[in-house]
């Protein structure tokens, strides 16, 4: 959990658009297959971030 914390405590600039979210997303698809993958909490670990 520190892991993601870690990779998401740097301050982005907010997704205003959806071009936004898939550059977004592109960089962050790895920790979102983990976060699926353990089944864990997949809104606080990944969808909050946005």
């Amino acid at each position: 959990m520190s892991l993601l914390k870690n990779l998401f405590g740097k301050k982005e600039q907010p997704v205003k658009s959806n071009e936004d979210f898939w550059n977004w997303f592109k960089k962050n698809e790895q920790l979102f297959f983990k976060a699926v993958k353990e089944h864990k909490n997949i809104e606080a670990d990944f969808f909050d971030q946005l």
